[in-house]
């Protein structure tokens, strides 16, 4: 109770409203909660120094970013890039094997030019 006034706290913070609620899809069904959201998200096309013919264009820098690969990163396709972030969550649970094959992975890429620069990457996300 707050001396000055003598409200409790509920009346000081009340509780948020609570929100309407949407069906949720099954989850033993990812792509059908997708199915659902993309028809209400916009895509915008991001030019890269392939697609653009105009030379203004020609110091875009192409960042490709994933995450949550849990040893399954060489099925994830990498288009070419300036530099690749991955987000967290390489392994299932820390791995050794998956660790060294995502370092082996990352360096492929940088050989074979998919990655221009530099390779960012976090460990865990949670």
């Amino acid at each position: 109770v707050n001396k000055k006034t003598k409200r409790s706290m509920s009346e000081e913070c009340p509780a948020p409203s609570t929100p309407q609620s949407r069906p949720v899809p099954p989850v033993e069904n990812p792509d059908s909660i997708w199915n659902i959201l993309r028809e209400s998200q916009p895509f915008l096309t991001i030019p890269t120094k392939q697609e653009s013919s105009s030379t203004e264009n020609q110091d875009i820098t192409r960042i490709a970013c994933i995450s949550d690969t849990h040893g399954e990163h060489r099925n994830i396709p990498i288009p070419k890039c300036d530099i690749l972030i991955h987000g967290g969550d390489f392994t299932n649970t820390g791995e050794p094997e998956q660790v060294e094959d995502m370092c082996r992975w990352f360096a492929e890429l940088k050989e074979n030019g998919t990655v221009q620069h530099d390779i960012i990457c976090i460990a865990g996300n949670h």
